[in-house]
């Protein structure tokens, strides 16, 4: 494998430390769409949502403190802005949408189908960003469909039945 080194705000990074940091990201991603399952066990979408937002407040100073001990200013002008608030707005709202289907079905199943938002952001670049369509990636696009095909054809179950395989068998069974 080549050693790249790229530069991320000033920062060089290898190509394995870029590697490190997309698994990582994938790992705790998959963790809190879990970690998000298990809070709506006990709480509306709403208030997980909420929630959220008011454990995100000390992440702002956390990322100011790191910013000011830097040496960094921040560099907001009005494309940054729009752009930045378009983000919020979009991540706001899927958030929201995403809380509420998980609610009402398992995690796996709701996890597993919202995980083709790559092939959608892919999409968007080739024709909003003019990126071009690498092979490879489009090879990709074809196993994240195949993939979401498959999770979607093995069905949901009701928020109801989600998770409680004991219920289901003694109904199964004609017992309650």
């Amino acid at each position: 494998m080549n050693s790249v080194n790229l530069s991320i705000s000033g920062m060089e990074l290898s190509s394995f430390a870029l590697n490190a940091f997309i698994l990582i990201t994938i790992l705790l991603w998959g963790a809190w769409g879990i970690f998000d399952k298990k809070a709506l066990e006990s709480a509306s979408p709403r208030d997980v949502f909420l929630i959220l937002l008011l454990c995100d407040i000390p992440l702002v100073a956390l990322a100011a403190a790191i910013a000011h001990l830097s040496g960094q200013s921040l560099t907001a002008s009005g494309g940054t802005l729009f752009w930045t608030m378009l983000s919020a707005l979009t991540m706001t709202a899927s958030s929201v949408v995403y809380l509420i289907a998980l609610e009402k079905s398992e995690a796996s199943y709701v996890l597993g189908i919202t995980a083709s938002y790559p092939l959608m952001a892919q999409l968007t670049a080739i024709f909003f960003l003019g990126e071009p369509l690498v092979p490879a990636r489009f090879a990709g696009s074809v196993l994240i469909v195949a993939g979401v095909t498959a999770v979607g054809i093995s069905g949901r179950r009701s928020k109801s039945g989600a998770g409680r395989p004991a219920k289901r068998k003694r109904a199964a069974l004609g017992r309650r």
